[in-house]
């Protein structure tokens, strides 16, 4: 109120309050500068497309602006995200023809051979000396341990086993092409894991990719573009060889801590091994899920029945639901990539149940999303549920046939 007395606090004041009031504005760029800015692209990853969906104006100043921020050399998540990656594919590599027989132990000796292997250049590196470096670098041999274990219980008694593993593909040897107005894109990614069972003369697959941070699979926001990896994934598996889809799982790469009256270290070892289940989506049909395990609930989030069958829910899905998402998936990365390539930058951060574009986002001060100005985007509208999505997508498919 003090501001008040003097002509030179009115005029801050109102210079302030006009301030507040601006909003930024990204208008679009034309196609022949988007080329030229973006590369091509020549190819795009499902990362980059579901970055696009977030918020335009985010992947504008990501791939477009290339801000460079200068930061203290330290250990990343991405640089963690690296090592858990190159760690389980190792540790597969080396342990899988004898998983069904590996101990707990003997699954930790051999998780602790290869993060020795892979931490060495960072630990003779100049963060060796670092206290820091050295508490990270213990939590990453804890979190690779647990991993090691996880993954032998969850085949040790499988029908599946993996497959492939780390498989690329990319404009050199595409795996799925995006066909826009404005000319062809190859997709470009990384699965990290295809597990197999062979049925007779069918095969069964499904996808695993490994996260360390959230790990929950929702089609409301797969239907907005928002969560399109894990399907799209599927559809490069299946289409390298005659195969019908099993389930897309993430893994999670943590060692969780859990709450629980117990003390017993064996019901306090359950609640985590619980915790660590896959999560994803899942095929309808119980021989398939048996073939996963025979406690298939176990390994998979998923809940059964008294008869031991599993109940219904939107990750459980036939193969037509299979195809339906496979097809969604891929006409909206054909959508972003057009998108992309006609030059788009909007603000235009997308909110809605469970996640806001503007809290993942480094670059939202130039935007100004900043919540005390009521600049946070609103939910999107109208809200899909996810039992909703397949009927959507459905309905949508049909009006265009």
């Amino acid at each position: 109120a003090a501001l008040y007395e003097t002509e030179r606090g009115r005029s801050a004041l109102a210079t302030l309050r006009s301030a507040a009031k601006k909003r930024a504005f990204s208008g679009d760029i034309d196609r022949l500068t988007a080329r030229r800015l973006y590369g091509g692209p020549r190819s795009v990853s499902v990362t980059r497309l579901e970055r696009y969906a977030a918020c335009p104006f985010m992947h504008f100043v990501q791939y477009g602006l290339r801000p460079v921020e200068l930061e203290p050399y330290e250990l990343k998540k991405t640089d963690e995200g690296s090592f858990y990656h190159e760690a389980l594919e190792d540790f597969l590599k080396n342990s899988r023809d004898s998983l069904a027989g590996l101990s707990a132990e003997e699954a930790v000796a051999r998780m602790d051979a290869v993060s020795e292997r892979l931490l060495a250049p960072l630990m003779d590196g100049p963060l060796s000396d670092n206290p820091v470096m050295l508490a990270h670098s213990r939590r990453m041999r804890a979190v690779a341990r647990r991993a090691a274990r996880t993954v032998t219980k969850q085949l040790a008694d499988s029908r599946f086993q993996p497959f492939a593993l780390e498989v690329r593909f990319d404009e050199l040897a595409p795996a799925v092409v995006l066909h826009t107005d404005l000319g062809e894109v190859p997709l470009r990614g990384r699965i990290d894991r295809i597990d197999a069972w062979n049925d007779g003369d069918e095969t069964w697959l499904r996808v695993i990719d490994y996260k360390s941070g959230q790990s929950e699979m929702n089609l409301s926001r797969l239907y907005f573009g928002l969560q399109l990896q894990l399907i799209i994934y599927l559809a490069v598996a299946l289409g390298r060889q005659d195969s019908h889809p099993a389930g897309a799982f993430y893994f999670k790469v943590a060692d969780p801590v859990v709450e629980s009256d117990s003390r017993d270290p064996d019901v306090i070892e359950g609640e985590r091994t619980r915790e660590l289940r896959l999560s994803g989506l899942y095929i309808d049909d119980q021989a398939v899920l048996s073939a996963m395990s025979p406690g298939v609930d176990r390994i998979v989030n998923l809940r059964l029945k008294t008869d031991g069958t599993p109940m219904s829910s939107a990750s459980m899905l036939d193969e037509e639901g299979f195809e339906l998402l496979i097809r969604h998936a891929l006409k909206a990365a054909s959508a972003i990539t057009q998108e992309i390539l006609s030059g788009k930058t909007a603000i235009a951060p997308k909110k809605m149940t469970g996640f806001n574009a503007c809290e993942r986002c480094d670059w939202r001060a130039l935007c100004q999303q900043d919540p005390l100005l009521g600049g946070m985007p609103e939910p999107l509208a109208p809200a899909v549920a996810q039992k909703e999505v397949l009927e959507r997508i459905r309905e949508e498919m049909m009006s265009e046939e």
